[in-house]
């Protein structure tokens, strides 16, 4: 037996008649692995068989591709059914969402693409339908707000309409004021012009009245002095009495008639300042001096105390002299016997002055006081007396006015002293206020601004003095002042 390793050569295909029956004869040669030809191989296939078998495999793949198409045709049309179904669907859906029926949903339940392409559509409906809720819900707020615009626009035009209506009614009622009030002005006018006329027919009436009182008032008084000193003979005590009230009444008298017509002057603008430098110290005890026998004879004890006073100050002499006169005569006459009658001088800024003024005389002291004096003379003096009422602080500095119409009748005087008192100080660009209480005692307030050779020189130390009393006071830097205010210079 030969091995063989390849099998190598041609091979020959050849028809031959076996028995009568046709068969397809195969030959190829085989070689060994040294290329020899060693043996024929022959192989025989019956044709009838061959032709046979080939025909019924032909028939056999017909039949399967057939049944095959059969089946994949099937399987296509199961198919595209299962796909298009959803999907017309779908279609229809979303034709309806887009005719208006918000409400439709499409009732899929399919874990594949179409699925969840129908769970879209179901939640973009739902947020459609949502949207247009809240849409419809919008216009209805918007339709309801326009109806109140328009009621409100109508409110508005009514009320425009009335408005108007009252500024015509209005505007005329201010055009017949106004030229009421114009005329009611120049009615003031004219009577501004009477009344100063008349107060001027006053003033003068006035001054030339009381010089013509004073010429005979003053020979009274001249010769009554002569007859009381005994210069035409004896008296007897009755004589004597009754020549002494005369004389007491015509100073009285005199003295009214002074006032009266220093206050005609001031009020017809005829009085002016005699300002000169004056020793404050002299003009002071001299004023003292002329009420310290009338405060002995009543127990009253009269203290002084002063801090740091210039040596002098500008100011009018006599008229500063009038004013410490009557407020020291006031003092001893309503401060009853044992009481206490104090007097302070002393120098204050202008800072003091914001600090300490009461309430109801700030703006009156304030409108009349010096604004360009860097130092005031203040003057207190307080007394242990009757008091004033809060109400009658103001109107006891007019004229012929006093706290009580019974004190003229127990005290005597006629209400012109504190007047005077006032329009003096005020003359020299002062001001004056008092503090006081029913029952508790007074005390008056004046300022005067320090003249410029005054306000130069250095100021002293405090001092203090008593007069017709023992006590002194204890703290010669206390002040005596009013109650404070708020506002500033």
């Amino acid at each position: 037996m030969s091995t063989f390793n390849s099998v190598q050569g041609e091979t020959v295909n050849r028809k031959e008649i076996i028995s009568s029956t046709p068969y397809s004869i195969s030959y190829a040669l085989l070689k060994n692995n040294g290329s020899d030809p060693v043996a024929v191989l022959s192989t025989a296939i019956n044709c009838e068989n061959a032709e046979r078998y080939r025909k019924e495999t032909a028939h056999l793949f017909l039949i399967s591709s057939i049944i095959a198409f059969a089946l994949a045709a099937g399987i296509g049309v199961l198919t595209a059914k299962s796909f298009t179904r959803p999907i017309h669907k779908l279609l229809d859906a979303t034709n309806r969402l887009a005719s208006g029926r918000l409400d439709e949903r499409v009732e899929l339940e399919q874990p594949d693409e179409i699925g969840k392409l129908a769970s879209a559509f179901n939640e973009m409906a739902d947020r459609l339908e949502q949207k247009n809720h809240e849409l419809t819900e919008a216009l209805r707020v918007t339709e309801e707000y326009g109806r109140k615009i328009a009621e409100t626009n109508s409110d508005l035009e009514n009320l425009n309409a009335d408005l108007e209506r009252r500024v015509v009614l209005r505007t005329a009622e201010l055009i017949k004021s106004n030229h009421d009030l114009e005329q009611t002005i120049l009615a003031l006018k004219e009577a501004k012009n009477q009344a100063e006329k008349a107060n001027c027919t006053k003033s003068e009436f006035l001054s030339n009245m009381s010089h013509e009182l004073r010429t005979p008032l003053n020979h009274i008084m001249g010769f009554t002095e002569l007859v009381v000193g005994r210069d035409f003979g004896e008296l007897n005590e009755i004589q004597e009495e009754y020549l002494k009230d005369v004389l007491t009444s015509s100073s009285h008298l005199l003295a009214l008639i002074n006032d009266i017509l220093d206050i005609a002057k001031i009020e017809s603008g005829k009085m002016e300042l005699d300002l000169s430098e004056i020793a404050i110290r002299d003009v002071i005890q001299g004023s003292l001096t002329m009420v310290r026998e009338k405060a002995m004879k009543k127990r009253c004890s009269l203290v002084y105390a002063e801090n740091s006073l210039p040596e002098t100050i500008h100011v009018d002499e006599r008229k500063l002299k009038q004013v410490l006169y009557n407020l020291l005569s006031n003092a001893v006459k309503f401060t009853p016997p044992g009481g206490r009658i104090e007097l302070r001088v002393e120098t204050e800024n202008r800072s003091w002055l914001c600090g300490n003024l009461p309430d109801a005389f700030r703006e009156d002291v304030m409108n009349v006081v010096d604004g360009h004096a860097r130092y005031f003379l203040h003057v207190a003096l307080a007394d242990t007396g009757i008091g004033i009422r809060p109400q009658s602080l103001k109107s006891i500095f007019d004229v012929f006015q006093q706290e009580d119409k019974t004190i003229s009748g127990k005290f005597g005087g006629s209400g012109l002293g504190l007047s005077l008192c006032k329009q003096l100080v005020e003359l020299h660009k002062g001001g004056i206020w008092v503090d006081s209480m029913p029952g508790e005692g007074s005390t008056f307030h004046f300022l005067l601004p320090f003249g410029a050779a005054g306000a130069e020189k250095a100021l002293p130390d405090a001092g203090e003095s008593a007069i017709g009393s023992d006590v002194p006071l204890s703290d010669p830097a206390a002040r005596i002042m009013g109650m404070g205010c708020a506002g500033g210079l």
